[in-house]
């Protein structure tokens, strides 16, 4: 505080005190406290040796040779004690710590102008089908505008990595293999959309094992939306191929891409933003899969929302989405559930 430092020994109430010095922030406190006297001190500045109290300004009546302490200070009162915030020797940041504004802050705050981090995974974003067109020309009416490579791309910078974005490929395996052998090339890891499913014209499987050294771990997931996901690698280079219907494929890159693409950031925690609601509708499930429904939040109430796995629009007004577990059909009015919020 900006008032006198004193000791509360000679401090009581109406008692007069010479102050004929002061401490100036960013001043080395100079001589000591002797009895009977104030010395005035600024809020942030170091304190002289013997002070135990600061007396605001607010609290004494200034005289030309000193100060009458209207109301007497406690000990410690006012003042910050050295170690009080951050002890030597503490740990103040593990590694494997996503660094937060905050964490930025204490850094500097230490004197620390530099530390080692991880390098942000480059994570290739392809987007393939025919029926694919970008944003900002007309589509036809069998056309379907680019809406996730948008959407993987956002969430991965959320998550830690960099998103490299490649140009759209078509429903052809030759020209998806080529692709995907650029962007392994160039990145640590590729998300793909689309062509997953089990027609005759969806070719992700098939070119991502025509790769050398490739192969697929995974190919259907028992979770609704998102069936069709593909987990693969190349080496030591994840592939994560994600059904096209845009909430499929959102859900899909959430609950299967997230978790790697973090550990690949480096970050260790998993933990993600999932504050906890009553159920206000029932939340319909699948008995025997992992079911992820899209929520409204309304204060302290989730309610599901209508879902079909091409709707956009659904799921851009949903504040995030419930997991019903394969062991329940429904999540029943009442109870307690975590949201996964999206990034």
């Amino acid at each position: 505080m900006d008032g006198y430092a004193v000791r509360c020994a000679d401090a009581d109430a109406g008692r007069r005190l010479s102050a004929k010095a002061e401490i100036r922030i960013g001043q080395p406190a100079g001589a000591g406290l002797t009895p009977g006297c104030a010395i005035r001190v600024s809020t942030g500045g170091l304190l002289p040796e013997g002070c135990d109290a600061v007396v605001p300004a607010e609290h004494v009546a200034e005289h030309a040779d000193g100060i009458v302490v209207e109301q007497a200070p406690t000990p410690g009162q006012h003042i910050v004690a050295r170690g009080s915030d951050l002890e030597a020797g503490s740990t103040l940041l593990r590694a494997g710590r996503h660094l937060r504004c905050s964490d930025i802050g204490l850094l500097a705050a230490i004197g620390r102008d530099c530390v080692n981090v991880y390098r942000r995974p480059q994570i290739g974003v392809l987007s393939t089908g025919n029926e694919i067109v970008p944003p900002g020309r007309e589509a036809l009416p069998w056309q379907t505008y680019d809406s996730n490579r948008y959407v993987v791309g956002a969430a991965l910078t959320a998550w830690g990595a960099l998103p490299v974005q490649f140009p759209l490929v078509r429903d052809d395996p030759g020209e998806l293999r080529r692709a995907l052998q650029r962007a392994l090339a160039a990145c640590d890891g590729v998300v793909l959309s689309g062509g997953s499913s089990i027609s005759d014209h969806d070719v992700t499987a098939a070119a991502v094992r025509s790769i050398p050294g490739a192969q697929v771990a995974v190919h259907g997931v028992k979770m609704k939306p998102g069936r069709p996901a593909l987990l693969a690698s190349a080496g030591t280079k994840p592939i994560i191929g994600l059904p096209g219907n845009p909430t499929a494929a959102f859900i899909a890159l959430c609950v299967l891409a997230r978790p790697l693409v973090r550990r690949l950031a480096g970050i260790e925690s998993d933990a993600i933003d999932s504050p906890s609601y009553s159920v206000g509708n029932p939340i319909v499930g699948k008995r025997g899969w992992d079911c992820f429904v899209p929520v409204a939040v309304d204060r302290e109430f989730v309610y599901p929302l209508p879902m079909c796995s091409s709707h956009v629009g659904t799921f851009a007004g949903a504040a995030g989405f419930v997991h019903v577990p394969p062991t329940s059909a429904q999540l029943e009015v009442g109870s307690r559930v975590s949201v996964t919020l999206t990034p």
